[in-house]
């Protein structure tokens, strides 16, 4: 009886102490949770919000960001008043940088070069930006996205 005992207390110390513990998952940097596609929700140039359709027009964007600190900035513009609409697509590439919670986006189009600077919140799933300096009357004044 003492050796069934001595067995079992053996099995279940060594069941016990082979336990694996939880890795607890790395926390992501700002960075990280940002590098991917980005299906834009709203997009203010100065005070329009560019994604609300029009009668005649509906445009989309799709933002990606790259580990590299390059972004691309895709653009899908439809002319709803030709029949079949008009699709036309665009790129606008630029970079990016961080300073703590504070992100620097600058595009770039030949030798016109566009930057805005602010705060950026970012979820696994949600990305807003509210740019507070730079030329956020003619670039982006606020993004709003949905991870892809």
């Amino acid at each position: 009886m003492k050796n069934i005992l001595l067995f079992a207390a053996i099995i279940l110390i060594g069941l016990v102490s082979s336990c694996k513990k939880d890795e607890t998952p790395k926390e992501l940097t700002l960075q990280e949770r940002l590098i991917g596609k980005w299906k834009a929700t709203k997009v203010f140039i100065g005070t329009t919000d560019v994604l609300i359709p029009t009668a005649t027009t509906t445009t989309e964007l799709e933002v990606e960001f790259k580990s590299d600190k390059t972004v691309a900035l895709n653009w899908t513009n439809t002319i709803l008043t030709t029949t079949p609409p008009t699709v036309s697509k665009s790129t606008l590439n630029g970079v990016y940088s961080w300073t703590g919670d504070i992100l620097t986006l600058t595009a770039i189009n030949g030798s016109d070069m566009r930057t805005v600077t602010g705060p950026v919140v970012i979820t696994d799933t949600r990305l807003e930006f509210t740019p507070t300096s730079g030329n956020t009357n003619d670039f982006i004044s606020l993004l709003e996205a949905d991870r892809l």
